[in-house]
């Protein structure tokens, strides 16, 4: 199982338009990233969580050239954005591409893309079996996926678990078997089968309104985590070097490749290119 960091940027990116802060003015070209999003490969299969605006490019940019589906956290359009992309698998498939999210997330896609749903489609547009998920795992072919309900302030939202390996973001507080907790109300040990993009907005180091921040991230609930740790992936205000010069703690650079053995992830060292 490999992990791929599509983007970990804000709602709208990291540099942000107009934005004087250091990050956003940072020569590193670690720090110039995209909406957040993720691809996870199974056994040769491949599987994209969330799409946004920057879809097109994250596939172009990491090869890829056939997806098995698309799972959406939530439907906000950094998110889900990208979706008319999906045209490109289309041809490939010679069919829809099967696409998986809450009520809310389909709610947001089936108004955003309305065209592709209509009962007289212009031809070209995408083609998109949705799937409305109702808390229960589900198979993508053989590869078994379980929801992991989470909140984005006071917005359901979905993370999504595979293995012993779950991918998590834009979330506040995480539920566990004990029931809704706030991410820093629990401690953990041991090393990350969990990827939690923290910081999407406001989180940065700590934890925000609407998101959980990194040292929050790395104290994620034990029904989450399957017994390990959060590996990190960017945020918001964030840098891939922190103010006085040291690296950013546990996280990790978009476009880094992690393959993930016996429920660990071990960076690789696969910076993207740009």
């Amino acid at each position: 199982m490999k992990l791929t960091i599509l983007g970990s940027g804000t709602s709208q990116g990291i540099p942000v338009i107009a934005c004087p802060c250091a990050v956003c003015h940072s020569e590193d070209r670690h720090d110039r990233r995209l909406r957040s999003s993720a691809l996870l490969e199974v056994g040769g299969k491949r599987i994209v969580i969330d799409a946004g605006p920057d879809f097109r490019y994250q596939m172009l940019r990491s090869g890829v050239e056939d997806v098995r589906a698309i799972l959406l956290t939530h439907g906000h359009k950094d998110h889900v954005g990208g979706l008319d992309d999906v045209r490109a698998f289309n041809w490939v498939k010679q069919g829809a591409v099967d696409v998986y999210g809450n009520e809310g997330a389909k709610e947001a896609v089936y108004n955003d893309f309305s065209y592709a749903f209509a009962e007289c489609r212009y031809p070209g547009v995408p083609e998109i079996r949705y799937h409305l998920l109702d808390g229960k795992p589900f198979y993508v072919d053989d590869i078994r996926v379980v929801p992991l309900p989470v909140m984005h302030y006071k917005m359901p939202v979905l993370g999504f678990r595979v293995g012993n390996f779950a991918y998590i973001t834009d979330a506040k507080t995480v539920s566990d078997a004990g029931g809704g907790v706030s991410c820093s109300e629990r401690p953990s040990q041991g090393k990350p089968p969990v990827a939690f993009q923290s910081g999407g907005g406001a989180g940065f180091y700590r934890s925000g309104k609407t998101e959980a921040g990194v040292a929050d991230a790395y104290r994620t609930p034990d029904g989450i985590r399957g017994g390990g740790g959060a590996g990190v992936a960017g945020g918001g205000g964030i840098g891939i070097r922190r103010s006085d010069g040291g690296d950013s703690g546990g996280v990790k650079k978009e476009g880094d490749l992690f393959p993930i053995i016996g429920g660990m992830l071990y960076i690789c060292g696969i910076f993207e290119n740009r």
